[in-house]
């Protein structure tokens, strides 16, 4: 395997990115921890690594995206622990993996939303603790994902309260303007008892005269 590989070393590959294509290897635990002048852009062949713990444990310059095959993958806690500057989205398939304890205990420059498939996690203790750069909102979006498993909330984690969203206002339903006293009055004595129907009119209430009622009303008269 490749566990410890590079471990407390000054390595940096000169400044190139690191390949290897082992592709039957299945450990590379702590492969980069404590490798603090790491950071290269990396093209592992991981689609048989079943150990990813502690594999940046400690990297503390390391910040390049990670696209990993982790369809394998068992143990993976401590990945990213105290991986300081490490800041990159994560893709990982994580249907297979035990555990994730710390795994990004102490990094603290973290801040991206996970989505994780989580369902035969069953250690994901300390796993966030130390992130504290971790926005409230991606803190929700790592709770709707990893509390499929009941590790989650095992680990004391709680975060379905943050970045909630925000009710829409109640709307209030229009109300009707009273008619006005002139739409009320009753009909002259000398009127037809039975006059033919009048055509819908409108009254228009001047602005330039005294009045109690709003200018932009408008009363039906039309019986």
């Amino acid at each position: 395997g490749m566990a410890y590989m590079l471990t407390w070393s000054d390595f940096d590959n000169g400044g190139s990115r690191l390949i290897l294509t082992e592709g039957a290897v299945t450990d590379m635990k702590h492969m980069f921890k404590d490798a603090d002048t790491f950071n290269q852009p990396l093209g592992l062949d991981t689609s048989s690594v079943q150990l990813m713990n502690g594999m940046f444990y400690g990297a503390g310059m390391f910040d390049q995206h990670v696209a990993f095959d982790t369809s394998s993958v068992q143990l993976i806690g401590e990945m990213f622990r105290v991986a300081s500057k490490f800041d990159q989205p994560l893709a990982f398939d994580l249907s297979t993996a035990l555990d994730m304890a710390y795994m990004f205990n102490g990094a603290s420059n973290f801040d991206q939303p996970l989505a994780f498939d989580v369902g035969s996690v069953t250690n994901m203790n300390l796993a966030f603790d130390g992130t504290t750069s971790l926005s409230d909102c991606n803190k929700r979006a790592i709770e709707d994902s990893l509390s499929a498993s009941t590790a989650w909330a095992a680990a004391g984690y709680d975060w379905s309260t943050l970045c909630a969203s925000t009710p829409s206002p109640t709307s209030v339903a229009p109300t009707t303007a009273s008619p006005t006293s002139a739409a009320l009055t009753s009909a002259p004595s000398n009127a037809p008892m039975n006059p033919p129907p009048m055509p819908p009119q409108d009254i228009f209430l001047s602005c330039s005269l005294p009045t109690t009622v709003d200018c932009a009303t408008v009363v039906d008269l039309n019986p």
